[in-house]
């Protein structure tokens, strides 16, 4: 569904808190990024919610476990007021795709390792508390400026079972100290190079 009329949350952890709350009564499976409106990425879905007096709010998509489940939410959310303003609650016209976007993980700070099966293995080492469903090739930046002296330049991208799963595993391993270096664990929003369909991909 496409949630409309909302403020710019501190980050997408308060977002997620936030619309969380505003759903409380319907099983939420995924919170997508806040958007502001002047981003016209989704222009289908923002040509029903053009009132100026929202140019400043912000929107989002917000994927419930079934149909029926989100016709209900839409009855009884879109028009009521929520963080000062009234909200627009409605299915969405673009396609979504959102809820791998929020269990997918970007993971940077890697080494140059040699093979497909070793990025592979050592990934797994390093989310060995979490259940993963796919993992990319290994990426090499092309800007030789982003090369680090210790080798630690490479990146690659995870997808995790759940979303709970993800936010944790954000939390307790960015920054974490290995492979000789320190990873950064952030949300990935898109996959450059196709990161994830490439034939060298481990999914489970």
């Amino acid at each position: 569904m496409f949630l409309g009329g909302i403020p710019r949350f501190e980050n997408q952890a308060d977002c997620n808190t936030q619309v969380r709350d505003l759903f409380k009564d319907f099983n939420v499976q995924a919170i997508a990024k806040i958007h502001p409106f002047y981003n016209n990425r989704n222009a289908d879905d923002l040509d029903s919610f053009s009132d100026n007096t929202t140019s400043t709010k912000h929107y989002t998509f917000v994927d419930l476990s079934t149909a029926q489940e989100a016709q209900t939410a839409i009855a009884q959310l879109d028009g009521t007021q929520a963080w000062g303003a009234p909200i627009k609650v409605q299915l969405s016209k673009s396609q979504s795709g959102r809820l791998k976007e929020r269990q997918r993980l970007f993971v940077a700070g890697l080494p140059a390792f040699e093979t497909q099966e070793e990025t592979e293995a050592e990934i797994k080492t390093l989310f060995k508390d979490y259940e993963l469903t796919s993992i990319s090739k290994l990426f090499h930046p092309k800007d030789e400026n982003k090369k680090s002296e210790d080798g630690n330049h490479c990146y690659a991208f995870v997808e995790l079972k759940d979303e709970d799963a993800t936010d944790r595993a954000q939390k307790e391993l960015d920054w974490k100290e290995v492979f000789g270096g320190t990873v950064r664990v952030k949300s990935a929003y898109s996959a450059p190079d196709r990161g994830l369909k490439e034939k060298n991909t481990w999914r489970n």
